[in-house]
């Protein structure tokens, strides 16, 4: 018997024990070879996503009426990023590159990552801009007296007939405009720096998962590097500090240099053009838009820009745009539409001159609506939808213009093109924009006698 039981006894007792040992000294590291393995998956996933891309209109009558544009700057940033990444687990696998140097260098490459928001404001203007656009015109319909507070406070009296429509922003641009050295040197301009490297609200709402996955892939790598028994190797995360420090130190300067370059011609511009001196002025300005690119999605610039260009007696688009803003400001208001619409056939609707047309066009269709003119203001919206049907003021302002003017019908259309043009925000201020526009939506059906849709859009 006591055979018997050494003989069972003794091969439990050694799976036990090794057991414990498992538990005791391999664990950390089966967590930390966790970590890498899902640090690594993280990253490959990355490069799947998009890391910043804006919508950019279609057909209306498709399911998804838009085209996910990406950032250019998003392509070859992957690609060297990935490079890198490939170079570096080969060479640590043969030998040649230390740990050490692995941890130094996820470092700086973990620091490159927190100024991809710069690279692309830098190199992607255009789709910055278009991401500005549409994030400003979101702000302006949540703030506290935009429209979501007119149709709550007057929305559920008189079927919506004395809702009115409030005005969007005059002034869109993807960071406030440098306009001289010591403005940004004062101290309530220190939070700015952080929208010159990039990180604005309209990055947050559009940049995608694949930025993010990329992040956490990296700091789970590290981890996995410093804890490779389950202790941190102090030695192992000081160097990796190091390369993280080295590339914010040197990535901060690199990126605002511009700025305060900018600021300095976009100075002499406005000493140049009070002494009338149009052509130098032109020049600053220009230069000041190649140094700091963001620079050329803002409308005040796109203004002073298409005022010299109409004193220097230029063609160019944007001093017919410049001149209709004049004309508006006459209240001759149907040569200004007419030259805003002439405008819009010639330039694309997401370019910057096409963006302010759209603007423009928009706010003359809610001063109709508020001046009780329903007709032309539907027939002015309709035709501004045909050429962004993704702009959410229009929209909104379109179906308010219905409800008035009792064409309800067509508001369930502009319900779902609106609920589809914000399916890519990642912000939750558009749940209050999607309610509204579902209370247009209900309240049309209403009208229409259809009880049983009624019934469904109030559920929540």
């Amino acid at each position: 018997m006591r055979f018997l039981t050494r003989l069972i006894n003794g091969p439990v007792g050694f799976l036990e024990r090794r057991i414990s040992e498992i538990r005791i000294f391999h664990l950390p590291r089966i967590l930390s070879l966790i970590a890498g393995l899902s640090g690594a998956v993280l990253i490959l996933v990355s490069f799947y996503f998009s890391w910043f891309s804006v919508p950019l209109p279609t057909d209306p009558s498709l399911p998804t009426p838009y085209l996910l544009k990406e950032a250019p700057t998003t392509l070859p940033f992957k690609f060297c990023f990935l490079l890198t990444l490939m170079n570096l687990i080969v060479l640590s696998f043969m030998g040649i590159v230390s740990r050490q140097k692995v941890c130094i260098i996820l470092g700086c490459l973990l620091g490159i990552l927190l100024f991809f928001p710069a690279l692309n404001i830098y190199f992607s203007p255009r789709e910055s801009g278009i991401a500005a656009w549409y994030s400003l015109e979101q702000d302006m319909m949540t703030w506290l007296g935009g429209d979501v507070y007119t149709s709550q406070e007057k929305g559920f009296f008189n079927f919506k007939q004395d809702v009115i429509v409030t005005d969007h922003a005059r002034d869109i641009s993807i960071v406030p405009i440098p306009k001289s050295i010591p403005s940004l040197l004062q101290f309530s301009s220190f939070a700015i720096f952080f929208e010159y490297l990039g990180y604005t609200e309209s990055f947050t709402r559009y940049s995608s998962r694949g930025w993010h996955m990329a992040i956490w892939g990296i700091v789970l790598l590290l981890t996995a590097l410093i804890r490779p028994q389950g202790g941190v190797d102090y030695h192992l995360l000081r160097l990796a500090l190091a390369g993280f420090t080295f590339c914010i130190a040197l990535c901060i300067p690199l990126f605002l240099a511009p700025v305060f370059v900018s600021a300095q011609y976009i100075s002499k511009a406005h000493q140049r053009i009070l002494n009338s001196k149009y052509q130098n002025s032109l020049d600053a300005l220009q230069i000041a838009e190649k140094i700091f690119p963001p620079l050329s999605q803002s409308s005040t610039f796109l203004m002073q820009k298409g005022l010299i260009q109409n004193r220097l007696g230029l063609a160019t688009y944007e001093a017919r745009f410049f001149q209709a803003t004049q004309m508006e400001k006459i209240q001759r208001i149907y040569q200004s539409q007419k030259e805003y619409l002439d405008l819009l056939e010639q330039v694309p609707s997401h370019s910057v001159v096409g963006r302010e047309c759209i603007r423009s066009l928009t706010r003359h269709g809610i001063y109709l609506i508020n001046s009780a003119k329903y007709d032309a203001a539907i027939e002015l919206l309709s035709q501004v939808m045909k050429y962004n049907h993704l702009n959410v003021k229009a929209n909104y302002a379109l179906q308010i213009a219905y409800i008035k003017s009792s064409r309800v019908h067509k508001i369930p259309e502009l319900d779902r093109l609106l609920e589809s043009s914000l399916k890519p925000v990642h912000s939750m201020k558009k749940r209050t924009i999607l309610a509204i526009s579902r209370h247009n939506h209900m309240l049309a059906s209403y009208l229409m006698g259809d009880l049983k849709e009624t019934l469904k859009l109030k559920r929540p």
